[in-house]
């Protein structure tokens, strides 16, 4: 993950992954309750991501990433990411 900005880069570990979650949620202030209010995650949850707990679903995982504002992409290791379309997914107001 990028060493300026711990929100944001490439995430390869669930260290990494709940170092972001982490950051995010302290550079806004915010508490493990106040965070649970906005998304309904529980605080276990939540701490159990921060404390990089690698049994947690991904299901969860992107649920707690969506309260924050944050999304994962995926795309070949390597290569730099754009905008893309997922294949088969039709595009709204087409």
């Amino acid at each position: 993950m990028e060493k300026q900005n711990p929100e944001h880069g490439i995430v390869r570990s669930a260290k990494e992954s709940g170092r972001a979650t982490r950051f995010r949620r302290k550079n806004r202030n915010l508490t493990l309750e106040t965070v649970c209010g906005l998304g309904n995650p529980s605080p276990r949850l939540l701490s159990e991501i921060e404390r990089s707990k690698e049994t947690v679903g991904i299901g969860k995982v992107l649920k707690v990433l969506r309260v924050f504002g944050l999304e994962v992409a995926i795309k070949p290791r390597g290569a730099t990411l754009t905008h893309f379309r997922i294949p088969g997914k039709q595009e709204k107001n087409r």
